[in-house]
């Protein structure tokens, strides 16, 4: 099994191009807490290959600096934070539950 993961900036810069609020609320967080450097994320945004893509993000990017700027993105109430949990990842093919539905071979 082959398994791809974003590196955070990849990520943010993504969800920057999508643009949602979600998405910029995500990179606000990303970047409040530390997960990615502003600029990090800028020199990343101006390798994209799209032209309309770079401005995209670079847009919405200045939307998230007024954002932290402006205090819009406050800490998480304390009494509205889940714990966090730990999870197992089985490492055969033996100890994973089956799954439902039908079974394809690999």
């Amino acid at each position: 099994m082959t398994a791809l993961c974003l590196s955070p900036l990849d990520m943010a810069g993504s969800k920057l191009v999508a643009g949602r609020d979600k998405d910029k609320e995500f990179v606000a967080e990303m970047l409040r807490h530390k997960l990615i450097e502003e600029q990090a994320l800028e020199e990343r945004i101006a390798l994209f290959e799209q032209a309309e893509q770079r401005r995209i993000a670079l847009q919405n990017l200045e939307i998230v600096r007024v954002r932290i700027g402006a205090g819009a993105i406050a800490a998480p109430h304390p009494q509205t934070t889940r714990p966090v949990t730990s999870v197992r990842i089985a490492s055969r093919s033996d100890e994973r539950p089956p799954a439902p539905g039908p079974r394809m071979g690999i």
